[in-house]
């Protein structure tokens, strides 16, 4: 199986182009992601689809991607991009990119491009889609890496949907990006451990526009030496839980991003896609102080979480060691819950 590792940032992606012909489709068979921010070859611009036009302006669509969040290492997964637009945008086109495993169509519905700059194969349409009362879907599959990323523990599917009249023209079309975070599901216990509890702690999770994640463990014990050597031998994961169901993992793998400091250790890697802060610290001479701080931010974090928690009476966050199964977590229910909307949660212990 094919797995491209180096390419770091989301896939931008770009789909049906039309010309000014009205009967004449441009690239009506889909085009890569590496041409969509072009001004005169990409997408949604003046050369091609706009939503500008005699009024109304075209709105933009809901675009959605669903299928499953947590994946078994190699096993292959059916998902669907949605392209939403009730009214004038009849028709749609799409495009699906990512930065793991192989994708792959399921009807003739969907074809395979080669992305000449990234190496990887995308997936687009074979040819304008009709939706039904303004809804279009695309399934296709994806199959997931043998094994996680050293140096993240999801794989991100970025899609584009463009909502488009077909009119032949280049105005009254929209398109919109829709993220869909996997997560290798061998990272955590599949339900929470008994771990180390903390005097106090936050877990504040956003899953908007932006997506955001901290934990913060403190008022407890550790020890240095409970923190293994994560620059040669322990990899970290902080896994999330919905009552006793693992709900989303971040790797922090072993290596040379690690610092040490005076109470113990600090990585940072402003590239990850997974956790980008870690620090764990232990206890100082005379007080139960210890603390582990875990930041991740940005559309690739790695949290395919489905806001709010409606289901879950707890929800848990476990910070573990992968060389001595050391774990710190906390849990919130109840009154410990502040927020717990459709794109943000808050717990306070």
């Amino acid at each position: 199986m094919k797995s491209i590792r180096s390419f770091r940032a989301p896939a931008l992606a770009a789909v049906l182009l039309m010309t000014v012909a009205p009967t004449a489709y441009a690239r009506s068979a889909g085009i890569t992601s590496n041409l969509f921010p072009k001004a005169n070859t990409g997408c949604n611009n003046s050369a091609c689809h706009t939503a500008g036009g005699a009024p109304p302006k075209a709105a933009k669509p809901i675009v959605q991607m669903t299928g499953p969040a947590l994946v078994t290492p190699g096993s292959t997964n059916i998902y669907t991009l949605t392209v939403s637009n009730p009214g004038v945008q009849t028709y749609a086109g799409m495009n699906v990119a990512t930065d793991e495993g192989d994708l792959a169509p399921v009807d003739g519905e969907t074809h395979l491009l080669p992305n000449p700059i990234s190496g990887q194969n995308e997936l687009t349409h074979t040819a304008p889609k009709q939706g039904t009362s303004g809804t279009t879907i695309f399934t296709f599959s994806w199959t997931a890496p043998d094994a996680p990323d050293p140096f993240a523990s999801a794989a991100l599917l970025t899609g584009w949907g463009n909502a488009v009249n077909h009119n032949g023209l280049q105005t009254g079309d929209s398109a919109v990006v829709a993220h869909l975070a996997t997560i290798n599901n061998t990272l955590c216990p599949a339900t929470p451990s008994v771990c180390s509890s903390p005097g106090a702690s936050k877990l504040v999770i956003s899953n908007g526009a932006k997506q955001h994640l901290s934990f913060v463990w403190s008022k407890g014990t550790a020890s240095a030496a409970d923190f293994g050597n994560p620059q040669t031998t322990a990899a970290y994961t902080l896994c999330l839980y919905a009552d006793s169901a693992l709900a989303g993992a971040l790797r922090v793998p072993t290596s040379a991003l690690w610092a040490t400091t005076t109470t113990g250790f600090k990585y940072k890697d402003p590239e990850s896609k997974s956790l980008q802060t870690l620090i764990l610290a232990a206890n100082s001479p005379t007080k139960v102080n210890a603390k582990m701080t875990a930041i991740g931010t940005g559309d690739a974090i790695g949290v395919p979480l489905s806001l709010p928690f409606t289901a879950a009476g707890t929800v848990t966050a476990q910070l573990i060691n992968s060389e001595n199964a050391n774990c710190w977590g906390d849990a919130y229910s109840g009154s410990l819950i502040k927020k717990n909307t459709s794109v943000a949660f808050k717990g306070v212990h």
